[in-house]
Order: C-alpha cells, then structure tokens, then sequence
C-alpha cells in the first residue's frame, strides 16, 4: 500500500455506516468494558476476550469512511474484504446497485493490475458529492 504521501490531498470523505450503527458499536464497547471491570472487581481476573474483541471493534468503529484523495481512494474493510487502497489508474470504471457504489478494479499490468476492486455503501445524500469526484477521475460504467 503507498504511503500517505503518495495518496495527495483528501478530496472527499464519506461516513459509510450510519451513526446510529457507530453508536451502538461503541455501546457494545462500553458493555464489555463494564463487564471485564466487575469481573476484576469479582475474581480478581479480566474476561479474556476483552481486549481483542474491543480492539477489533474499535477498528471497525473508527474506520467507516470512505476517502477520496487526488492519487486513489481509499475503501474501508467490510465483513469479507479488508481496507484497501486504489490509485485513480487501477480502477477501471464504477457504478451504482441502489445506494452502493461499485468500484471496478483493473486486470490490465499496464494500468497497476491486476488490482482487487470493492463496494461500499454510500448514504443518498453523499451520491451527488461522490459522483462529483469519480466522474473527474474514473469513466462510468
């Protein structure tokens, strides 16, 4: 993945995940902490799964944006993808299924191929926005 540097300034950022999932992420958070705390306060030990489980929640809570930058754009992870950077020249073209945008990524080797392309949801208030800086840097499938 290319440095920051490589990626240029951030055009446009777009929260993918509603706020009332974001909210409830961090609830669960809380709950667990509570619980790992009164467990110590009981027996003098920490639920185990703690610490793992509120790093992999923090991860997924703290990272719900999609990034628009001048070199590429930045799709966050997914139950069945992880975080991944594209430049502008690996992504072949995208399109729309209802609220989610789907970016297609190149097999050609001369345009940085073959590169893993991905989908996201984007809120219908942030299409127009998004469709703004896309249609500047990739053709519309």
């Amino acid at each position: 993945m290319p440095g920051s540097g490589d990626r240029g300034s951030l055009l446009l950022a777009v929260r993918v995940r509603s706020a009332q999932f974001v909210i409830a992420i961090w609830v669960l958070l809380a709950l667990m902490v509570v619980v790992s705390f009164a467990q110590w306060r009981a027996r003098g030990q920490f639920f185990g799964g703690a610490l793992p489980a509120g790093i992999a929640v923090l991860t997924f809570a703290l990272h719900p944006r999609i990034r628009l930058f001048d070199g590429g754009v930045e799709i966050p992870p997914t139950h069945d993808q992880h975080m991944h950077y594209l430049k502008w020249e690996q992504v072949e073209r995208y399109s729309w299924d209802g609220d989610r945008l789907i970016l297609t990524g190149t097999s050609s080797v001369l345009g940085g191929g073959p590169a893993e392309g991905g989908s996201v949801r984007i809120p219908s208030a942030r299409r127009a926005a998004v469709e703004q800086v896309l249609s500047m840097k990739v053709r519309k499938a």
